[in-house]
């Protein structure tokens, strides 16, 4: 009985030699596949939940940490265009489980935002903002890739717009830093279809620059917007956000 323990005991050490191998095997696999694919680029794809929602008080602080700054106007009446730049940008923010890692939020942006709006001294009259979604970057460049031909479908339709439906009433331009909040109706232009959204938004004068965020939340369905698929992907909520951060300038400027 004794001169059978060396064999067994090789034997189990072959098993567990060959089970260590095997589990060596599939990280690897994992790690060529999560991390190091063929091109050679790094795709590490651990969930990232993104910048925080847009807030007032954060981009006031940017706009301020950028320098950028306007002459003071006189008379703030007529026409403000988008100061393009980081500082001005829409996107999405949308729930997500990934298999594997489990809950995350998808956050995309695009500072592709181009427009203007008119105030005439009571009211805002007229706003017309124009978002190109082909420039929408999150922390992944496989998310990014797949909204090409699947949900938003940038390469079919590569914009979004926003025109204002009724006047924002603004009786007198509020001095730098107070902040103010409005309901805005509006119709959007998204994946084809338009329809009218309510958007929460607030704005503040800044250093002769008007600085608006806002977001909303869209139904997919109502889009005509399809979840997209991806073995990498569980499931996607039926909603996402769209959220907004937009500097404007007076365009005498």
């Amino acid at each position: 009985m004794h001169d059978n323990m060396p064999a067994r005991m090789n034997r189990n050490v072959i098993a567990f030699a060959s089970a260590c191998t095997l589990a060596i095997a599939l990280l690897a696999a994992g790690v060529w596949y999560f991390v190091v694919r063929d091109d050679g680029a790094f795709h590490f794809v651990l969930p990232d939940t993104g910048p925080p929602p847009v807030s007032l008080e954060a981009a006031l602080a940017s706009v301020s940490n950028s320098g950028r700054r306007s002459p003071p106007q006189a008379d703030q009446t007529g026409i403000w265009v988008i100061v393009e730049g980081d500082d001005s940008f829409a996107g999405y923010r949308v729930e997500e489980t990934l298999a594997s890692f489990g809950a995350n939020t998808a956050v995309g942006r695009s500072t592709g935002v181009y427009g203007n709006l008119t105030y005439d001294g009571t009211a805002i009259t007229n706003a017309e903002f124009e978002v190109d979604l082909r420039l929408l970057a999150s922390d992944q460049n496989e998310r990014d890739d797949a909204l090409k031909d699947q949900a938003i479908e940038t390469d079919r339709y590569p914009t979004a717009t926003f025109f204002l439906s009724a006047p924002i009433p603004v009786s007198e331009v509020p001095p730098d830093g107070r902040a103010v909040t409005h309901r805005v109706r509006g119709r959007l232009v998204l994946h084809g279809v338009e329809r009218e959204v309510e958007i929460e938004a607030e704005a503040a004068m800044q250093n002769g620059l008007l600085i608006v965020i806002g977001s909303t939340r869209i139904d997919f369905a109502g889009f005509a917007i399809e979840r997209p698929v991806s073995f990498a992907v569980l499931s996607i909520e039926d909603h996402g956000t769209i959220e907004f951060q937009l500097v404007l300038r007076p365009s005498g400027e």
